[in-house]
């Protein structure tokens, strides 16, 4: 499954059979195993009691943080996280909320983040103005802001896009 944003700043969540090539107008491509959620049906994988099919969690655990991004039918992006998430549970809570397409993100408390910055336009993002989405997220708002040999997005939202 792969997070795909156009260089015009349109994002989807699409099954990626490019390989190592990114095709014009792609800007951001972040991948993750296979999708949660395809056409609106739920991956009948998330159910399966092998475990490493979507990643390893610390001590093997089913109930763990987990992130995962979705779009909608009208093409509007969703995130959900949270604590005591499954593989299954995750994607339900994505295709309530009206996710289409959906695949998980992260894993774990140590990795599961999402900052939103408040500065002023025109001026750059910077630990300073960063918030965590969820209080109880490990990291703070400088670790995009360091070096990390974890994968991650960002993503400028312009003020009249927000809702």
């Amino acid at each position: 499954a792969s997070f795909v944003i156009s260089d015009s700043g349109v994002p989807s969540i699409e099954v990626w059979h490019d390989g190592n090539t990114i095709p014009r107008g792609i800007a951001v491509v972040r991948q993750n195993l296979i999708p949660l959620i395809e056409n609106g049906h739920i991956n009948p994988l998330v159910y399966s009691t092998n475990f490493q099919l979507w990643g390893a969690t610390v001590g093997n655990q089913l109930l763990v943080w987990r992130s995962g991004v979705g779009i909608t039918r009208n093409g509007a992006l969703v995130y959900v996280s949270g604590p005591g998430l499954s593989v299954a549970s995750l994607a339900r809570l994505l295709q309530r909320v009206g996710a289409v397409n959906a695949m998980e993100f992260d894993i774990n408390s140590d990795w599961t983040d999402f900052f939103y910055f408040n500065h002023q336009l025109g001026t750059p993002a910077s630990p300073a103005n960063g918030y965590k989405l969820v209080y109880d997220m490990l990291r703070p708002p400088q670790r995009y802001f360091e070096g990390t040999a974890r994968d991650f997005v960002v993503a400028e939202v312009q003020p009249s896009l927000a809702r």
